[in-house]
């Protein structure tokens, strides 16, 4: 079960993250999960960033993709949601077979290692 102590919210400057780097894509992706009220409209997001890096360019945008990938892991595992909805960030935590993750950013890293193990392609 997930172990919500940090009450603090996160400041807008506190990781220096080039946003020209990120896709169009990718920050739209993120201000869903940042903005979307439901939380089925979260996780497609989610889906569709995972489903995004699987088709990106990869020669030239792998590395943007995979930073905008771990911010929507962040945002998620540090409670951008407000805490209203615990069990949707424990379902995100586990993958189809399964297994569960200590956190949404394990299981998004996860996925990246089984990206670049495949060549950079994967059949999701």
């Amino acid at each position: 079960m997930a172990n919500y102590r940090d009450e603090t919210h996160i400041k807008p400057n506190e990781f220096n993250i080039d946003q020209e780097k990120i896709s169009p894509e990718v920050k739209k992706l993120a201000t869903f999960i940042r903005e979307k009220m439901y939380g089925v409209d979260v996780r497609e997001a989610i889906a569709l960033a995972v489903e995004l890096i699987s088709t990106s360019d990869l020669n030239s945008n792998f590395d943007n993709e995979l930073q905008g990938l771990r911010n929507i892991a962040y945002t998620i595992s540090a409670g951008s949601d407000k805490g209203e909805s615990n069990v949707e960030v424990q379902t995100a935590r586990t993958n189809i077979n399964g297994h569960e993750y200590v956190s949404v950013g394990a299981r998004l890293d996860a996925i990246e290692r089984e990206i670049k193990r495949l060549g950079g392609t994967i059949d999701v």
